[in-house]
């Protein structure tokens, strides 16, 4: 889905959601370019007590993509995996 990232951070803002990070996420999204400028995209994560949004997106071109959504539980697991820390 793609989007405007002025707005996906009001959305989020709104939602409850904070900033929250996954080195796999990012390796996967920072490899994709934006559809306008060719740029490689900035791998933005969001979390809240239910839900994770991994998106990739271009501040430059407003442009973001929601790559995938996933519960937090599984976040939790993958980051146990990658022995991460949640971000708050």
């Amino acid at each position: 889905m793609i989007e405007k990232f002025t707005a996906v951070k009001k959305e989020m803002a709104a939602a409850g959601f904070w900033s929250d990070f996954l080195s796999l996420d990012r390796v996967m999204i920072e490899c994709h370019t934006c559809p306008t400028c060719w740029r490689p995209l900035d791998y933005k994560g969001y979390a809240n007590s239910s839900t994770y949004r991994a998106y990739g997106v271009c501040e430059k071109c407003d442009y973001a993509k929601k790559f995938w959504t996933e519960t937090s539980q599984f976040v939790a697991a993958k980051k146990h995996l990658l022995q991460e820390t949640a971000v708050n």
